[in-house]
């Protein structure tokens, strides 16, 4: 599956806020910069000249960069979660339904590293806040819900840890990291999880962690 990155657009030919929902809008543009600048380049009030408002109309949304962030990351971990259920819908019973759930952890990196980036920095998130939570829950008990369906016996019940979920999560996770970090030489850097080196990895940690 080829994956085009939008071209980069002059900051002049954005289009500007003028009215309407200025927090679906401040949360667009934050996407635009995680994707071209990077996660670290995130300001509210940076955010707030791009859009065409002043910083005091995006902190009446947003109190603090955290409170951003937090439902920046709740959005991000809502699309997971979806592409998630839709790789799940187009994959066979059995084992395949536990590898959908690597391959759209996969997929979801590369079509938006930055956006994946900003999820997974914990330390600018509320991980308290109650949709944030609730979207990692759902996120839980769709891997304990497919580990339940294929093998029974090697799950725990659904409010202790479960060892072989977090094992592949961890995995996973550190594969996608491994190559958007460029730590995987023979990666394409254009699109390094797009690499069969990636993808010879990821079957053979299948393979591993399979749970039947």
């Amino acid at each position: 599956m080829d994956i085009e990155t939008p071209p980069r657009r002059p900051a002049e030919e954005r289009p500007s806020y003028h009215h309407g929902d200025l927090r679906r809008a401040l949360l667009d543009e934050m996407a635009v910069v995680v994707r071209e600048d990077g996660v670290d380049a995130v300001s509210l009030r940076a955010l707030a000249r791009r859009v065409g408002v002043a910083p005091s109309a995006a902190f009446r949304h947003f109190k603090d960069k955290r409170a951003l962030f937090t439902a920046f990351a709740t959005e991000a971990l809502a699309g997971l979660v979806a592409k998630v259920r839709e790789m799940q819908a187009a994959a066979p019973p059995g084992d395949k339904q536990f590898e959908a759930i690597g391959r759209a952890y996969i997929t979801f990196a590369r079509e938006d590293p930055g956006r994946f980036r900003a999820m997974c920095r914990r330390e600018l998130i509320d991980v308290d806040d109650p949709d944030y939570r609730a979207g990692g829950e759902t996120m839980d008990q769709l891997v304990f819900e497919t580990l339940s369906t294929i093998a029974p016996h090697t799950v725990t019940p659904a409010n202790e840890t479960d060892g072989r979920g977090l094992l592949a999560w961890a995995a996973v996770h550190g594969l996608v990291t491994l190559a958007l970090d460029g730590w995987i030489d023979e990666a394409d850097p254009a699109d390094p999880l797009g690499s069969p080196e990636v993808e010879e990895a990821f079957c053979h940690l299948g393979r591993i962690l399979s749970p039947g």
